[in-house]
């Protein structure tokens, strides 16, 4: 070999050489936007499911107020009715005892009686009302029950992204040896 070759030669590793670094550059820019972009990402999931999280606390809080007070309307509703229905009980005997002094006012009777019916019907669809109010209440602590474990989730599922980071930097350190190393592949 002539020097002019040895001189070609090495011209032609160093630009190997170069083009070589040149690649491992725009890997590491690569690798840089990449990385950004998964943080971001999880960020603003993370973000996402935090606003997701309070706007459910938020929805079982008002509900969680209103459904107490409108039970409690409903307990005294409840209890007016009952007194109601006792009265229209006992103002019923009292009519009955009317109707055998009174038999020409048949038609007063009736109307009481049809009274009677709508009240009792009226008390029973309170009953059902206040059972199914109750019902809801349940519901609601079993929501509130299934956020709370929605919550402890997202903890552990925090805890997990940050060792899925750890592995793939841990991961990622022999190619980075490997890499520093070999310069001339």
């Amino acid at each position: 070999m002539t020097d002019a070759q040895k001189l070609t030669d090495q011209e032609m590793i160093a630009d190997i050489i170069e083009k070589y670094q040149g690649i491992i550059y725009k890997q590491k820019e690569i690798q840089g936007l990449t990385n950004q972009r998964v943080n971001i990402l999880i960020r603003r999931t993370m973000m996402f499911f935090s606003v997701l999280l309070l706007i459910f606390f938020a929805i079982i809080f008002v509900f969680t107020n209103h459904i107490q007070d409108l039970n409690n309307t409903i307990n005294t509703m409840t209890d007016h009715f009952s007194s109601m229905t006792h009265d229209v009980s006992t103002m019923n005997k009292s009519v009955k005892g009317m109707e055998a002094s009174i038999s020409h006012l048949p038609h007063m009777l009736a109307e009481i009686k049809t009274m009677q019916s709508s009240v009792s019907g009226m008390n029973h669809d309170v009953v059902v009302l206040t059972d199914k109010m109750h019902k809801m209440q349940l519901h609601m602590k079993q929501i509130t029950f299934n956020i709370e474990s929605m919550t402890s989730t997202f903890i552990s599922m925090d805890d997990s992204v940050y060792r899925i980071g750890n592995g793939v930097s841990r991961m990622s350190k022999p190619m980075k040896a490997y890499n520093q190393f070999i310069p001339f592949n």
